[in-house]
């Protein structure tokens, strides 16, 4: 076994900073550290329980000698050495408390081992050396120490068996990530067998490290252990029992921000004990509110009273939220974003930071006071005391000296008649340039440039932060942290693996909404359709079992029904398709891959070109596709390309501001959004404006598209088909002359470029000429409809039959050069579907006969 002494080089950071680790003071100090550690936390112990001996024994001498002590101290002005005891016993208590105190907690207050400030250093280019064991906390560098001694051969096993068997990893397991630990334990004596000290003690120290420096923790304890391990020593336990270290990482950072909102509610205990209660500062200089305390809601007593609220994520624009509410002048903050982007949620964030006062000295001891015009409006007989009520309110704020203002959706204001409106505004106007006391405003996106047209003098009076939808692993953070209201009011257990889905789930149903918004809403359905269906337990199955539902369309793993539809697709499609076997097979094998999960995510699940002759099938295909795996062939979006030929007409599909600044949305953008999962079929492209082409660029590339507000539109659940007769001609021509048909093809697919962008041409999966019908096709295709007719009469008890003379004379008057099998099913309805309705509508068929064609006359009734 490799001996280890001395400072070490184990790595770099940024390719300039040494990482060292000192392994005479890891092995002797860091050693020497637990054991004395220990060895105090049993003294602490020892010294709490004789506290509490003394302070037992003295309250019991008191009871029963009361009388005695009272005489000696009247008569001689003696008191008894037991008296001392409360005194003894506090010291001795309080110094067992120390003993036992968290040391990590307490070293990071005394700034040693703190990453955090680390990063911060490293930025200024301060650091040049890192020795990375001072980083450790006491029982991580035990468990490492005990790895060295006494296990060398299964050193990564040792310390993966002795992390699992921590209580605080258990909660995590039990809680949030659904282990087998059984199997997990099976798993990695196989995994960590080559896993030995010489070859992996150096290394360990290294993902420690970046673990804890990746994770924002402030030192490596078990928590960063466990995401290190999970990363690089249990990727493939963990991909066994479906469980993604993305999934490791967002279970520790819940637990890290939950353990931040417990530092905030110890922090507010104490300070507390030195405040008032009610809306009174601490050194008692602030005045009554009485309208306030009326018609608004004190958002710091809110957090007190039904949680603190806190995310991971916002760090920075709460930073510069606090900066610019501490200014002198105009402190004034506008906080715009969509509906449902966490404009609140954002704000109750700042509320908890200041119950905690971990927020700039200017800011400590204010209240935060959130005025709603709404719902002051209910709470009044006449639209005129508003007036009275909100000068009052402003007037109070002044005064009191402790109150943030915060106006939520202060585009209402902008709503109210105009008589009233304008002297609001005034009076808001004139107290937010004059008091100079700090003010939140929040706005939707899209109504905020409605109030900068109105009134320019009043946007330039707030310092605008723009909240933008959080990245998916904060949207998950921000999920989880409903997550457990949510379970206790369903009775519903849930893991964090369902959570992702969820999140994944909402962006790919919710496209018009926002996160986290809409996501929390899926959240909410899906526990309550847990609880409709007596589950207790909330899993991916349970989330996609409810979506697709709600969709209508499958999009969790492939059931039996599905299975067999994907089995026998081009079976299935053929019973409406007559030919075109390669357009066939492409669109039946994208769907295949789509739901195996091998198509990029994205892109749409498929885009096709069909290109060829009129009145072969392209149409055709995307309704038999959209009939057979979505249940209906009008269950998709058709855009006829002929009513876009201006470049202008891009805002009919794609949505645009009227002059009010109001948003009008596209005929596209809204049928994707309100539809993610559905065929979009742009007939006959080459009608279209170059402009409007240059549009299907974004879709086909990057599986989205920008509607005219700016908003992302989501078309990774769709399937493209785009139809095109250019090159119709000419393909016809050169195969009815006999030329062979690959030669046709290749010089059709060159032709397609002078036809269209060959930038548009390279972002298709798959462009497939379609070929002229023949006789024989057409043949079959008569005989489909008829058959289809017989169908639609079996339920009146009547049936047709034809002769070969009939789908003869059908395929002569129906098809043609220029059309193709476009007319047939018209020249097929009136020569037949008439003929029978005509004689059902006079009842001159019964129930049970058959109507005979020869050609196109019919022959007998029987």
């Amino acid at each position: 076994m490799k001996i280890y002494s001395g400072k070490q080089k184990v790595g770099t950071l940024n390719k300039k900073i040494d990482l060292v680790v000192d392994f005479d003071d890891f092995f002797y100090y860091k050693s020497k550290r637990a054991l004395i550690t220990q060895l105090q936390r049993t003294i602490g112990i020892f010294l709490i329980i004789t506290a509490v001996i003394f302070f037992v024994t003295y309250f019991l001498i008191l009871i029963q000698l009361y009388d005695r002590i009272l005489l000696l101290a009247l008569i001689d002005g003696r008191f008894p050495a037991y008296e001392l005891f409360p005194s003894l016993g506090t010291v001795i208590g309080l110094f067992g408390w120390y003993l036992l105190r968290d040391r990590n907690r307490f070293g990071e207050r005394l700034e040693e081992r703190n990453l955090l400030h680390l990063k911060k250093d490293i930025g200024d280019g301060e650091v040049k050396e890192i020795e990375i064991e001072s980083f450790f906390s006491d029982n991580v560098s035990a468990y490492l120490e005990e790895g060295y001694k006494n296990h060398n051969e299964e050193f990564i096993f040792f310390l993966s068996k002795v992390l699992l068997a921590q209580p605080e990893i258990k909660e995590i397991i039990a809680s949030r990530l659904p282990l087998d630990l059984k199997k997990l334990d099976k798993d990695l004596v196989i995994d960590t067998a080559d896993l030995t000290f010489d070859n992996n003690f150096q290394e360990c120290f290294l993902e420690l490290f970046h673990a804890g420096m990746d994770v924002d923790a402030e030192y490596i304890d078990e928590y960063v252990m466990f995401v290190a391990f999970a990363k690089k020593y249990w990727k493939h336990a963990l991909v066994s029992q479906y469980i993604s270290p993305d999934s490791v990482n967002a279970v520790i950072a819940w637990i890290r921000n939950n353990q931040k909102i417990e530092t905030f509610h110890r922090k507010w205990f104490w300070i507390s004990k030195l405040k008032p209660t009610g809306a009174i500062n601490r050194s008692y200089t602030s005045k009554a509110t009485p309208t306030i305390d009326k018609y608004a809601i004190d958002y710091v007593q809110n957090v007190i009273d039904f949680g603190f609220v806190f995310s991971q994520g916002k760090d920075e624009i709460i930073q510069k939220i606090l900066e610019l509410l501490s200014k002198t002048t105009k402190p004034n903050v506008l906080i715009s974003g969509e509906a449902g982007v966490g404009k609140t949620h954002l704000v109750k964030n700042i509320a908890t930071l200041l119950v905690a006062e971990d927020v700039p000295i200017e800011l400590y001891d204010m209240r935060m006071v959130v005025i709603d015009v709404n719902r002051i409006l209910t709470q009044v007989t006449d639209i005129n005391q508003l007036e009275n009520i909100f000068s009052k309110m402003l007037d109070e704020s002044a005064t009191a000296g402790n109150c943030i203002l915060v106006f939520e959706n202060i585009e209402y204001v902008f709503e109210i008649r105009e008589e009233n409106r304008k002297e609001i505004l005034n009076r808001l106007i004139s107290y937010l340039e004059e008091s100079n006391k700090p003010v939140i405003a929040t706005a939707n996106t899209a109504l905020l440039k409605k109030i900068i047209k109105q009134n320019k003098s009043f946007s330039s009076l707030f310092e605008n932060i723009d909240l933008i939808e959080p990245s998916k692993e904060n949207a998950i953070q921000i999920v989880l942290e409903h997550v457990q209201l949510l379970e206790e009011l369903n009775g519903v257990r849930v893991e964090e693996p369902a959570v992702r889905r969820v999140v994944d789930s909402a962006n790919k149903i919710h496209s018009s909404k926002v996160m986290p918004d809409k996501a929390i809403e899926l959240l909410e359905e899906t526990l309550n359709y847990a609880k409709a269906h007596g589950l207790k337990f909330v899993d991916e199955s349970v989330v996609d079992q409810m979506v697709s539902g709600k969709l209508g369309v499958n999009i969790g793993d492939i059931n039996q029904k599905e299975r067999k539809i994907l089995n026998n697709l081009e079976d299935l499609l053929h019973k409406r398709i007559v030919g075109q076997n390669a357009a066939v097979e492409s669109v039946a094998a994208a769907l295949k891959r789509a739901r195996t999960g091998l198509n990029r995510k994205d892109k749409p699940v498929a885009s096709f070109l069909f290109f060829g002759p009129t009145g072969v099938g392209k149409t055709e295909i995307a309704k038999a596709l959209a009939e057979v795996y979505f249940g209906h062939e009008n269950k998709m979006v058709r855009v006829d390309m002929s009513e876009y030929s201006q470049d202008k007409s891009i805002e009919k599909l794609i949505g645009i501001e009227n002059e009010e600044g109001e948003f009008q949305g596209g005929f596209l953008t809204d049928a994707v959004k309100n539809n993610p999962f559905t065929i979009v079929l742009f007939d006959e492209i080459e009608k279209a404006s170059p402009k409007v082409l240059d549009l299907f660029l974004q879709i086909l590339d990057e599986g989205e598209i920008t509607d005219g507000a700016g908003k992302k539109v989501d078309f990774t659940q769709a399937i493209i088909i785009m139809t095109s007769n250019a090159g119709g001609k000419q393909i016809a021509s050169s195969l009815a002359a006999g030329r062979a048909y690959r030669e046709v093809v290749k010089e059709a697919y060159y032709n397609l470029q002078n036809d269209f962008r060959i930038e548009l041409l390279n972002r298709f999966d798959k462009i497939i000429m379609f070929k002229p019908l023949n006789l024989t096709e057409i043949h079959q295709i008569i005989e489909k409809f008829l058959t289809k007719i017989n169908e639609n009469l079996s339920e009146q008890g009547v049936l047709i039959e034809w002769n070969k003379d009939t789908v003869d004379e059908l395929s002569k008057l129906g098809f043609g050069p220029v059309y193709g099998a476009r007319q047939l099913y018209r020249v097929v309805q009136e020569k037949i579907n008439d003929e029978v309705a005509s004689l059902i509508a006079e009842e001159k068929v019964k129930k049970g006969q058959t109507i005979h064609f020869k050609g196109l006359q019919i022959s007998d009734i029987v």
